[in-house]
């Protein structure tokens, strides 16, 4: 049996030891939904709080509805990750007024950038390698349904919907299946998140298209480098 949890944030922001007891006391193996609106992970104490649940508590824990961070956990001793195939299931929405009205149109279709590791539209993406010909390695995929080709050979939101999550399963693979150690696994993912970070802001000074670098790289970078307590 395992018991799913869905927490509000402040579960790992600042009651993360009162959780880690609670989980302890029932000896239940656990599995996290986090509410946020947006990434729970891009918050850089939420990481914390999650690197002290996965440290201290005694049975399996998995992390469910979540964004490539499922990847991360993983790597620091989650028992699962699941990543969610639309944004919809990549975490769990707060429940919403129904006289709050909702803002803004459809959500754009996007694809995974690997060297990135963040989804950006399709436009986006095309706009980008065009003024980034100097670096066109940037722009390229291997996983198989790409084989190397530049990702404007992505034309539809299928072959979108397919490169994404082989090109997802690419990475965590050769990150999770390199190692037993959950050590090495940890530093491989921050070493993952780090070096995304700079690449992100490369291209928006490289090409003048505002490109946003997504914050649960750099969260992960700050509360699970090697000098953290938690991987040393």
């Amino acid at each position: 049996v395992v018991a799913a949890l869905p927490l509000h944030i402040d579960w790992l922001l600042g009651d993360a030891d009162r959780l880690i007891a609670a989980i302890n006391a029932s000896g239940v193996p656990v599995a996290l939904i986090i509410e946020h609106r947006r990434d729970p992970f891009a918050l850089p104490k939420a990481v914390l709080g999650l690197l002290k649940v996965l440290a201290q508590v005694k049975a399996n824990v998995s992390l469910l509805r979540c964004d490539l961070s499922a990847i991360g956990a993983v790597a620091f001793g989650a028992s699962v990750g699941a990543i969610g195939t639309t944004t919809s299931l990549r975490h769990l929405f707060p429940i919403v007024a129904k006289d709050k009205k909702s803002r803004g149109g459809g959500a754009q279709v996007a694809a995974y950038v690997p060297s990135c590791m963040t989804y950006r539209a399709f436009e986006k993406i095309f706009d980008a390698i065009n003024a980034d010909f100097a670096h066109q390695e940037r722009w390229k995929c291997t996983c198989r349904y790409c084989d190397g080709e530049l990702l404007s050979g992505i034309v539809d939101e299928v072959r979108a919907y397919q490169h994404s999550l082989a090109s997802i399963a690419v990475m965590a693979e050769d990150l999770l299946t390199g190692s037993s150690s959950s050590a090495v696994m940890g530093r491989s993912w921050v070493e993952k998140c780090r070096h995304a970070q700079f690449v992100n802001l490369e291209i928006e000074a490289d090409t003048g298209i505002h490109w946003e670098t997504p914050k649960f790289l750099g969260a992960w970078h700050q509360f699970g480098r090697p000098s953290g307590i938690f991987i040393d």
